[in-house]
């Protein structure tokens, strides 16, 4: 059976996330089933349909890509030869009448039926009325007809309105159609009486809601099931399930559904508080008792071999009992099953998926003998974990992989995989070689760790999202350290000695990648002069010959230069290298890099003043300055004024003078805006006059604003291009007078002077 899961239609489907091989269905790739997009719009009539962001025609079989897309239940149904493609028309010409039916044509030749006005308890909805193929049923169709008792749907169907079947209050049975793609939550309202459901549909998703007020006791899948969604059935007064022997997917015990050969568990469907899984079952796959809060006991066979991911999951289980036959248990497998106090892991198991047994009540636990993998926080937040120190979680004598310390230090023979313990202080034991991937990863206690010297190799994510974490002792021995390795940490400084050969992409950005974050960045590396691969200058931590086109990369800025240059040598700047950066005042970019990262000018604060050189003159200029206003809702990174490529580094003024245009206030408007009309490099006319326009519209706050400053060469140049008038100057002059603002008022005075020598202008304060 291929199972639906949350993920697979609103994530990523690709790859098999459980240990069953069915849990992620090959060749499923997540469509949609209500019409939307990648992004969840409405696609409505739209001849294209998306899956997951790759727009390709209905007539197509694969994407853009050449993989194989999966089909609609329609079109599986057409594929087989039930019936012909729907699709959503116009209704055109009058309403009409066959037997008890009153309906409309539509433009591709079926039927919607509008209105049903018959009597009898037992309804078979035609096929085709007239000679047309019934394609729709209309909202409030059968609504309030109490005397049904038993309806059936033609597989011609593909869609059916709200409140198709409301106030049924009589009826028992319904047999869907094959088509539908959904069971609509108002299907069904006010159906007391509705006891048996058979859904015949090649996907089976039910809203949680679906027969919310019918208490359906029996559940027929027809021979054309081959999917069901995840989730719980929403059914809680379900008895027994019954399974088309003809389906080729599903077998069933009455309870649960199972592959055809009973090997494999897919979904506990019936809710009850005890379960026997079947003799010959070796996979309980993904999710197949997940969220069921009254299961309280499972009784696995011998024989099964893994449970695949969430299999149990926010279950009401106290305790469980994994028969010898177990090898694998899959990520989050019990996870928060906040009633579960014992489990006996056999001797047997070799793997413990991630987060497996986080957020249960635990209260002791041993490391099986054959275990050879163990999951990211497989213990977390359990009673286990809190007492490492008393024994409560171990390691069995007989494990010759695995080793626990008394602190909870996890150790497979010289790599240290994992910090269970809470500790604050941790020392990595002597001997050890590496430091495993997300060894420290979101521990929560956790604020100083010393690597002893041996040490190689840190891996990947290894502290990351450790937020309590204020200092790592790195040793001499360090050669390797892996992709985010520090991302999202309190460090302030480290130390990297000259063996240091390979730094992984934003191992070193501690604040993290948001850069509305408020906490400091790295403030300080210390770095043997002697590395051969990295180096210091102006503030920047830079690697030789790190650009792909050839150059030196710099990856980082750790102060505490204000005034930043980027080195000569220097072809590339990497994603983020300036996040967070709050001391840079100037940043200087020489005119031959080559690619500049999206993102790496990223900081809380702008940088306030940026000389860009250009690879070539630009409307005669061979560089600009420019002053970058503060970050707003819609400005929040320099990082888009750059671009760069073969030619050198490329400035983007349209984006600049659009940012400037919106600045919020006068002091970041100012400055910017008179050199770019002082310095018109790519300025449109259509710009220019935009400049213009804010400066007239605003001449009193630009007068005050550059008097302030002294600065009377900016003014003259303002007012002898006819963008401050006599009244603005005269009207800020007598304001300044009145505050006692001496030096704007002695510029304001000095500018009348200039503007007017043979006025005779009085300068007596």
């Amino acid at each position: 059976m291929k199972q639906v899961t949350q993920e697979d239609h609103f994530e990523k489907s690709s790859g098999t996330r459980g240990l069953s091989p069915h849990a992620a269905p090959e060749g499923f790739n997540g469509r949609k089933p209500w019409g939307l997009d990648a992004k969840g719009a409405d696609v409505g009539d739209d001849p294209w349909a998306f899956d997951h962001g790759i727009r390709r025609s209905p007539a197509e079989g694969r994407d853009f890509e050449g993989a194989a897309v999966r089909r609609s239940p329609a079109e599986e149904l057409v594929s087989k030869g039930y019936f012909l493609p729907y699709a959503k028309r116009r209704c055109e010409g009058e309403e009409l009448r066959c037997g008890a039916y009153r309906y409309r044509l539509r433009e591709d030749g079926t039927a919607r039926l509008v209105s049903y006005e018959g009597s009898a308890e037992q309804v078979d909805i035609p096929a085709e009325v007239d000679g047309a193929r019934v394609a729709s049923l209309a909202t409030n169709l059968f609504r309030g007809h109490a005397e049904l008792r038993r309806v059936s749907m033609p597989d011609t169907v593909e869609f059916a309105g709200n409140h198709v079947f409301d106030g049924c209050v009589n009826l028992r049975s319904v047999r869907l159609s094959a088509a539908l793609d959904q069971v609509d939550p108002t299907m069904f309202l006010q159906c007391g009486a509705l006891a048996e459901v058979e859904l015949p549909m090649p996907l089976v998703r039910l809203e949680g809601n679906s027969f919310s007020d019918a208490p359906v006791a029996h559940v027929v899948f027809g021979p054309l099931v081959e999917a069901l969604d995840a989730k719980p059935l929403g059914l809680p007064h379900l008895e027994r399930v019954t399974v088309d022997p003809a389906n080729e997917a599903f077998s069933t015990d009455g309870r649960a559904l199972l592959s055809r050969d009973g090997r494999h568990l897919y979904r506990l469907v019936v809710p009850c508080r005890s379960y026997e899984v079947p003799a010959g079952c070796t996979d309980v796959d993904e999710r197949a008792f997940d969220s069921l809060d009254d299961l309280q006991e499972v009784a696995l066979p011998e024989g099964v071999r893994r449970l695949g991911r969430m299999a149990f999951a926010k279950t009401g289980l106290s305790a469980v009992r994994l028969p010898a036959s177990v090898e694998a248990v899959g990520e989050k497998a019990f996870y928060h099953c906040a009633r579960l106090v014992q489990a006996h892991l056999p001797a047997g198991c070799r793997e413990i998926g991630a987060e497996a047994f986080a957020f249960t009540a635990l209260a002791r636990a041993e490391l099986p003998a054959g275990l050879e993998q163990l999951g990211f926080r497989a213990f977390d937040h359990t009673p286990a974990q809190a007492r490492i120190g008393e024994g409560a979680l171990g390691v069995s004598p007989a494990n010759r992989c695995l080793d626990l310390d008394a602190e909870g230090g996890l150790y497979r023979h010289d790599v240290f995989l994992e910090l269970i313990g809470q500790v604050e202080s941790y020392r990595v034991r002597p001997g050890t070689h590496a430091v495993a991937d997300e060894a420290f990863k979101r521990h929560a206690h956790v604020r100083a760790v010393e690597l002893p010297e041996g040490v190689f190799s840190v891996g990947r994510e290894a502290f990351r999202g450790n937020r309590q974490l204020v200092r790592v002792d790195l040793p001499e021995s360090l050669e390797r350290i892996g992709e985010r390795a520090f991302l999202d940490t309190s460090l302030s400084t480290l130390r990297l000695s000259e063996n240091v050969r390979s730094i992984g992409e934003d191992a070193l950005l501690v604040q993290g990648d948001n850069q509305l974050m408020p906490r400091r960045p790295l403030q300080s590396i210390s770095l043997d002069a002697a590395n051969p691969v990295y180096y210091l200058e102006n503030g920047l931590l830079c690697q030789r010959d790190g650009s792909k086109m050839g150059g030196d990369t710099c990856l980082l800025y750790v102060g505490p230069d204000d005034v930043v240059r980027i080195p000569r040598q220097v072809t590339h700047v990497a994603s983020l290298a300036f996040c967070g950066a709050s001391g840079v005042a100037e940043l200087h970019l020489h005119g031959h890099l080559h690619s500049i990262c999206n993102g790496a000018f990223s900081t809380a604060r702008s940088i306030p003043l940026v000389h860009v050189e250009f690879p070539e003159p630009v409307d005669g200029y061979e560089a600009g300055e420019f002053r970058v206003p503060e970050l707003s809702s819609r400005y929040r990174s320099p990082s888009y004024l750059f671009g760069a490529g073969p030619g050198g580094t490329a400035f983007d003024f349209e984006y600049y003078d659009s940012w400037v245009t919106h600045a919020a206030t006068m002091r970041e408007f100012a400055p910017a805006a008179l050199y770019r009309l002082q310095h018109p490099m790519c300025l449109s006319d259509h710009t220019r006059g935009l400049y213009e326009n804010i400066f007239q519209r605003k001449a009193r706050q630009a007068c005050r604003y550059f008097a302030d400053q002294g600065d009377l060469d900016a003014l003259a140049w303002l007012a002898g291009r006819g963008l401050l008038d006599d009244g603005a100057i005269e009207a800020e002059l007598g304001t300044a007078t009145r505050e006692g603002r001496t030096q704007a008022t002695a510029c304001l005075l000095e500018l009348q002077h200039r503007l007017m020598p043979a006025a005779g202008v009085d300068f007596s304060l």
